[in-house]
């Protein structure tokens, strides 16, 4: 089953909690899609948001709680008429359902066959900052700091009193006003749920530097963001196609297609490709003293 939203006919695939644990009718909580700028999933109570996995960055939700890759293949399909998302699992001895819980809780649960049970792997609220908007505007939550909400570098607490006792809701205003004209520059932030893409834009073929370029020559830019994941401090594999190879471009993309719709956790994992005029890669996780054969 896809959880869907189409754009011509308007039908929605959504989830609906039950009232209580034994009242099957609708409870106040629904998980639906939100295609904004790019697709989100947003649980909400009646019209207030509580939780949001975050915008799709090309291999999962920006969530790092997203669903086992190893277990599991995801699809997010994005066009003109129609975004849906759909999971399912490898293995077909392996099932696995999604739930709203009645108390607003989004649920993954695997059955075991051994106990005779359905067992939760997966749940969206897990700490403070899962949140909805804990720290408002151009606000940071991290679990791990002494005050779980902090303002973005260059920016301070719109109201310092409400602030300092612990009401972070409205957020941070910039220190200083932009001057887009003026020099102004980037600040890279890494490891952060990307803020709601409502209002945002993206293309699928413009590389993280042309993006950069683009970004700076409009004035209500005012951020850009790479919607894959980067490899950081990570060891890895490439695979050259050579010159003098009798692979050409279809062979390649054959494999690499062929390769990321079979991820399993005995395969060598294909963390992605590099197309770029005569020059065709594949980027590998690097396995020591073994061959990419």
């Amino acid at each position: 089953m896809k959880l869907r939203k189409n754009f011509v006919t308007g039908l929605e695939s959504k989830l609906s909690s039950w009232k209580s644990s034994d009242d099957p009718a609708k409870g106040e909580f629904t998980y639906w899609c939100d295609p904004g700028g790019y697709p989100q999933f947003i649980l909400s109570s009646n019209s207030a948001k509580v939780y949001r996995t975050g915008p799709w960055n090309g291999i999962g939700f920006s969530t790092t709680r997203d669903l086992n890759s190893r277990f599991y293949t995801l699809e997010l399909v994005f066009t003109m008429d129609e975004v849906h998302y759909s999971y399912e699992t490898l293995t077909s001895s392996k099932f696995s359902r999604i739930v709203l819980s009645h108390d607003g809780v989004v649920q993954q649960l695997i059955w075991i066959d051994r106990t005779q049970e359905w067992v939760r792997n997966l749940i969206s609220l897990t700490d403070n900052c899962d949140n909805y908007y804990l720290c408002g505007a151009n606000g940071i939550c991290n679990n791990g700091n002494s005050t779980v909400c902090s303002c973005l570098s260059k920016f301070v607490p719109q109201n310092q009193i409400e602030w300092g006792n612990g009401d972070w809701s409205n957020g941070c205003l910039r220190r200083t006003p932009l001057d887009c004209h003026n020099g102004d520059k980037f600040l890279k932030y890494s490891g952060n749920k990307l803020p709601d893409t409502r209002y945002s834009w993206f293309n699928k073929i413009t590389t993280l530097r042309e993006c950069e370029k683009l970004c700076l020559n409009n004035c209500s830019c005012t951020a850009y963001t790479n919607l894959h994941g980067i490899l950081e401090e990570e060891e890895i594999a490439v695979k050259r196609l050579s010159n003098n190879s009798s692979q050409g471009l279809d062979e390649f993309k054959n494999e690499f297609v062929c390769i990321a719709k079979l991820q399993h956790r005995n395969q060598v994992k294909l963390w992605g490709c590099c197309i770029q005029e005569e020059e065709k890669l594949l980027i590998y996780e690097y396995m020591p003293n073994k061959s990419l054969d």
